[in-house]
């Protein structure tokens, strides 16, 4: 048996080129259709040379998945970062003659991440420029004329944490698109759906009138938030463990919330951008009314009275007003005669700045 041929370069070169014209005969020159078809595909890229009739197939294992912690926000609407993993990837010519061979890519998984608050327009959506799918197989040449395209692609669930992401519809486009096909039209990818931040502030104006304590009155909270998507505001609320004035006493002070927590069916889509905050308020006079009482005396050229005025208004235990009197508008004879509060001292721990003082004069007076 005969040892076997080697041909060189330049009888490969011209045997493909009389192919081409149809001046060769491919038993004629000995060899099989299976060399003429690797020599003209050679040939038609520019590297002609001795090359081996079969293309080993390599497999790449798939590498194993790890997910990158993603960048959280307040309310704003940014796009995660996106860490990419490739799946297995194979290779395949196939068909027979010049210029028929395909490729066949392998759309593959995409680990990436996004921020819950876009949900906000769909809540399965992947957030912008993310695919959920990479590809390879295409030539260098082919790169600015061929695109894969999903039909679809979302998230299989709106909640927060790691996901499977779904697509589907997978296409190609581009002007060589003809020349590839993909290995699938469907892939599933995964990602981490951050949660949203919830912002909180302290709020203003949370104003009450004075009642002796630190605590707030009316329903008030001592905070606001925003970040609740509207699907979500029946299963989500915002509690603080503690919230108070600074000072019990009459002025501007501020409002300290502390131990702010989430509660609710959708809490855990969400996290709180702070757990305390500070808010102010005015707290507003009491009003305290001191009112003289009827006195009836004997003339004595004074005008001095031995009842002591009534006081309404006090807040808590601890407020008081001593020093009370009162006194006649005039030390004559007669009835119906006019009484005035003299004299009275709060004590109130802020100089008697926590009331607003209302005295009120008796005309029960009577001189005999």
């Amino acid at each position: 048996m005969g040892g076997r041929r080697r041909w060189t370069g330049e009888e490969k070169r011209r045997t493909v080129e009389e192919s081409h014209s149809g001046l060769a005969s491919v038993p004629a020159r000995g060899h099989s259709n299976q060399l003429l078809f690797v020599w003209r595909n050679a040939y038609r890229e520019g590297r002609l040379g001795d090359v081996a009739a079969f293309v080993p197939a390599v497999v790449v294992p798939e590498p194993p998945e790890r997910l990158r912690e993603p960048a959280v926000v307040g309310l704003r609407s940014s796009v995660a970062e996106a860490d990419q993993h490739l799946c297995s990837l194979r290779g395949e010519a196939w068909g027979a003659g010049f210029g028929a061979i395909r490729l066949l890519m392998t759309a593959s998984r995409n680990a990436f991440n996004r921020n819950l608050p876009h949900r906000r327009h769909c809540p399965l959506a992947l957030t912008a420029g993310a695919t959920g799918f990479n590809y390879t197989g295409v030539f260098g040449s082919d790169l600015a004329n061929v695109s894969v395209a999903a039909g679809s692609a979302a998230y299989s669930s709106a909640h927060a944490g790691l996901e499977s992401v779904n697509v589907s519809g997978l296409s190609l486009n581009g002007s060589a698109a003809a020349n590839y096909r993909l290995s699938t039209t469907s892939v599933t990818g995964s990602g981490t759906i951050a949660q949203a931040t919830i912002t909180v502030t302290g709020a203003t104006g949370v104003d009450k009138t004075y009642d002796s304590t630190t605590a707030l009155t009316g329903g008030a909270t001592g905070f606001n938030y925003t970040g609740v998507f509207g699907s979500d505001l029946a299963n989500v609320s915002v509690a603080a463990g503690s919230a108070a004035y600074s000072s019990a006493n009459a002025g501007v002070e501020n409002v300290n919330v502390s131990g702010l927590s989430l509660s609710g069916s959708a809490a855990a889509n969400y996290r709180l951008s702070t757990t305390s905050v500070t808010g102010s308020g005015t707290i507003t006079p009491a009003m305290l009314t001191v009112t003289a009482l009827g006195n009836t005396k004997t003339y004595d050229g004074t005008n001095s009275a031995a009842m002591m005025p009534t006081v309404l208004g006090l807040q808590g235990s601890n407020d008081s007003v001593t020093g009370l009197s009162e006194t006649y508008a005039t030390p004559g004879v007669g009835t119906g005669k006019t009484l005035n509060v003299a004299s009275y001292l709060v004590n109130d721990g802020n100089g008697g700045n926590n009331y607003t003082i209302q005295t009120v004069a008796s005309v029960a007076g009577v001189i005999n």
